[in-house]
Formats: C-alpha cells, sequence, structure tokens
C-alpha cells in the first residue's frame, strides 16, 4: 500500500477494552480503526461517519446487540461487510444476524490471528468490489431486476410446495445433481437457489455448493428443521449462506427473503460467465457407501456427520 493510498476503514464494537486493544493491535498496520465501547455508540458512529469498510462486531453486549448494531449498518450502508464477534452460539441471535444482519463471517473467541486477518481482508475486498460494481452500473453496465430460481433437492415435494406457495412470480426449475444444476445456471438466469439440509440432503447441499463456487453471485436460501447454532455458522462461514430458513416454512417469510435477494441482485449481471458448463464432480462409483459418496471437507463433511450421526 502505498503511503498516499487511504487506508480501508474498520469499525470495531466491544465492550470489553482488552477485546478493543487485541483487535487494533492486531489490524492497525494494514487499517484505520475506530473504536466504539458499546452498541449504541456504534450505532451514533454509523450515523454519523462516512460508510466504513467492515464492521467487527461483537455479539453479545450490555447497551445494544450485535444484531441491532450490524442490521442499523446493513440499512444504511449495505455495502459495508459485516463481521460478528460470538464467545456463544444461541439459535435465535445467530438467525438473527443472518437473516437479518446479512452477517458476513462469524468469529468465535478466542480467535485465531492468522484467520482473522484473512477474513477481515477478505470482507474489504468484498467492499470495494461492491462499490466498483455500483459505480459501473451508473455509468450503464448490464444488470438484472429479473431472475429465476433453481431449486437444488433430493425430494420432489420440496419443488412443488415452494413452486405453490410463490405462484407464477419467478421462473422455476430443479436439480438433483450438480451436472443438472451447472447445466440450467448456463441457460437460465438463475439468480437464487433454494435447498435443504436434513437426511439425505446433504447430497443436495454438496451441488449447491458446486454451484456456488461456479456463480458466486448467486444468492443461496437455505431451508432446514435442523435448529444448531453451529450448523448455520458453519453455513455462513463457508457457503455464505444469504437466508436460513427454519421448516415449517412460511409462505410470507419465504417472499420476504426473495424479495431481499431481489434488492441484493438489482445491481448483478447474471449474465456475466453464463453460456459454459463448469466441470462437474464425478459420481461416485456404484455400489459406494453412502460415507465414501459424502461430501470430503469443511462444512459437508461436518454436516454429514451430524446430520446422518
Amino acid at each position: 500500500m502505498s503511503a498516499i493510498e487511504q487506508k480501508p476503514r474498520l469499525l470495531i464494537v466491544d465492550d470489553e477494552p482488552t477485546v478493543l486493544r487485541s483487535l487494533t493491535w492486531l489490524l492497525k498496520k494494514d487499517y484505520e480503526i475506530t473504536q466504539a465501547g458499546g452498541g449504541q455508540d456504534a450505532i451514533e458512529l454509523i450515523r454519523s461517519q462516512s460508510p466504513f469498510d467492515t464492521i467487527i462486531c461483537d455479539c453479545r453486549m450490555p447497551d445494544v446487540t450485535g444484531i441491532e448494531v450490524l442490521r442499523e449498518a446493513k440499512e444504511r450502508h449495505p455495502q459495508t461487510t459485516r463481521i460478528l464477534l460470538t464467545g456463544y452460539a444461541e439459535l435465535n441471535s445467530v438467525v438473527g444476524s443472518v437473516n437479518e444482519s446479512e452477517v458476513f463471517r462469524f468469529v468465535g473467541k478466542p480467535w485465531n490471528n492468522s484467520d482473522l486477518r484473512s477474513i477481515v481482508s477478505d470482507a474489504v475486498d468484498l467492499t470495494r468490489r461492491q462499490g466498483l460494481e455500483e459505480s459501473l452500473s451508473l455509468i450503464g453496465a448490464k444488470t438484472d431486476s429479473e431472475f429465476a430460481i433453481l431449486v437444488i433437492d433430493e425430494n420432489p415435494q420440496t419443488f412443488d410446495q415452494l413452486k405453490s406457495a410463490l405462484g407464477d412470480k419467478f421462473p422455476f426449475f430443479r436439480a438433483q445433481d450438480p451436472k443438472s444444476a451447472l447445466e440450467l445456471m448456463a441457460k437460465e438466469r438463475i439468480g437464487v437457489i433454494i435447498t435443504e439440509t436434513g437426511g439425505e440432503n446433504v447430497a443436495s447441499l454438496g451441488a449447491a455448493r458446486e454451484v456456488k463456487e461456479r456463480y458466486p453471485e448467486v444468492v443461496l436460501l437455505v431451508l432446514s428443521e435442523a435448529k444448531d447454532a453451529y450448523l448455520v455458522i458453519d453455513l455462513i462461514n463457508e457457503l455464505q449462506v444469504f437466508r436460513y430458513l427454519l421448516k415449517p416454512l412460511k409462505a410470507g417469510l419465504l417472499k420476504n427473503s426473495l424479495e431481499a435477494a431481489g434488492q441484493k441482485l438489482a445491481k448483478t449481471d447474471l449474465t456475466s460467465g453464463r453460456g459454459q458448463v463448469a466441470q462437474a464432480t464425478a459420481p461416485a462409483a456404484r455400489g459406494a457407501s453412502s460415507e465414501a459418496q459424502a461430501p470430503s471437507r469443511g462444512v459437508l463433511s461436518r454436516l454429514f456427520k451430524k446430520l446422518l450421526g
């Protein structure tokens, strides 16, 4: 970074002075740091100052929760990436931080310094990239206000239920494996993927992951009966899930989630990188065990063990 280049701006929010000092010491070389010793102070800074590149905020604070702080940041400055620090995992708080505050990553306390630096770097890069994309959209870059939905699921009833809940408002497609999903992605203007966790749906989640890796601009919604906060944390950290919707699914919540997805996709060019089918992972040999066919790394490996345990 040149001497005249402005450092990215971080807002660090925590009611523990030792945490503020530790994070400032860790990140001050590469970033301009602003501290807030509580949620209300952070909200005042968000309202009064120019947008921060990234906000790192504690989840549980005595005055205002981290979810409330990050929700305020999302409403005022949606390009600012939001990182939540948490020393515990309570389901309602974690789901709220995903669905209301659209958290970029969760970081557990105590954190690994190297991992945290990498997460902050990725967050700032995303903020800057989003800013560039918005600038391009203002000068005529092609964007899409309409999108189709791809349901990746083993169970056709899920597709039928979703289509019944939403009617004809969106074009709907269904895939059961990475190959068919990627073929549809190459042909259709798909902006949202909906998939499930639970039982045999681990395979569906694996297919969704492959599509997300090839088309990172796609918004991913996960339906689940699993009331597991750590599962949600894994999903947001490794698959960048946009919404986690507990079953039985409420039609109003689904519609609100898709409306939010549409706002997110409004400045996205859904034709970029389309037209070529990415190489799908070869299927497991016939007769292979269920465990051998399960995804073998990261969140999906843990999900397989957790959901089929």
